[in-house]
C-alpha cells in the first residue's frame, strides 16, 4: 500500500502455515527487500479469517489512499487482469482495513527470523 507521493511504498502479506514453497521463496526475497528499507510486514492468515465468510480476500494495491487495484489471477494462478476503483466508497473502506491489519502484522524481518531462516530450501520445482 503507499499512502502518497513521497511516502514509501508498504506491503502487507498474508501467509498460511505450513508455508508453501512459493511462498518460502517469496518470503526470502521479501526479506530481502526489507534489509535494503522497504516496507513489508507479514499477518498470519488467521487474522482475516473472519473477513473470508464468502471468499478468500482479494489481492489488492492501494495508491495515494485514492485508487484501488483488485488483482485477478486465472484458475491455474497467473495473473490475468486488474480492476481498478477510485470510488472513495469502494477505496476507503479497504484504506481502512488494509491499515488495521498492517498495524498488527510482524515485520518480515522479525518473522523471517523466527518462522522461514531455519527452513530447508524449498524443493526445486
Amino acid at each position: 500500500m503507499t499512502t502518497g507521493d513521497t511516502a514509501p511504498p508498504h506491503r502487507l502479506r498474508v501467509v498460511e502455515e505450513p508455508l508453501t514453497p512459493y511462498v518460502q521463496w517469496e518470503l526470502h526475497w521479501l526479506h530481502m527487500r526489507a534489509e535494503a528499507g522497504h516496507h513489508t510486514r507479514v499477518l498470519p492468515a488467521k487474522e482475516v479469517a473472519t473477513a473470508e465468510t464468502d471468499r478468500l480476500l482479494p489481492e489488492v494495491v492501494i495508491l495515494d489512499n485514492r485508487t484501488l487495484y483488485e488483482i485477478l489471477y486465472t484458475e491455474a494462478g497467473a495473473f490475468e487482469s486488474a480492476r481498478r476503483f477510485t470510488e472513495p466508497e469502494v477505496v476507503q473502506p479497504w484504506v481502512a482495513y488494509v491499515k488495521q491489519a498492517y498495524a498488527r502484522a510482524e515485520d518480515i524481518r522479525a518473522y523471517f527470523e523466527r518462522a522461514v531462516a531455519h527452513l530447508p530450501p524449498p524443493p526445486a520445482a
